[in-house]
């Protein structure tokens, strides 16, 4: 099996000057937390989600949030740190360095890839151009759906 059996390709991305306060919404509307990043000739570039737009607000969150003492800012300096962000376009926080997948690598090279890392969604490239993504809800469904 081959990750071109597994990847979805009805793909929506977002490009590098899409500002922050639309991907939100996007994200949202299409209930995912990761999207990739491709430019107007639809080239790969990289991925942003969630966990980036909230890294680059309060970029100490993650280091404290491991601190058995952390307490959360208060509910005015989240607003106020997202405010500023919201205002940024993609480019301003995008993730460029990715793991990335053909459609010729095996779904096994896939899954151990997304257990090694622990990624959620990998994007699939053909010469430099986005083509698809594997996530592992899709790939948990291929082997059911194979497995009835």
């Amino acid at each position: 099996m081959y990750v071109k059996d597994i990847m979805f390709n009805d793909i929506t991305s977002v490009g590098p000057n899409t500002d922050i306060k639309y991907l939100i919404k996007l994200l949202m509307r299409q209930h995912r937390d990761l999207m990739p990043v491709a430019n107007q000739h639809n080239e790969y570039l990289g991925m942003i989600g969630i966990e980036d737009v909230i890294y680059n607000a309060l970029p100490n969150y993650y280091k404290l949030i491991s601190n058995i003492n952390f307490m959360p800012p208060s509910s005015d300096k989240l607003i106020e740190s997202l405010q500023n962000v919201k205002d940024k376009i993609v480019k301003d926080i995008f993730r460029k360095e990715t793991f990335t997948l053909n459609e010729q690598d095996t779904a096994l090279h896939a899954a151990n890839l997304m257990i090694k890392e622990d990624l959620k969604t990998i994007a699939v490239i053909r010469d430099k151009k986005l083509v698809g993504l594997v996530n592992r809800a899709d790939f948990l469904s291929f082997l059911i759906d194979q497995s009835l």
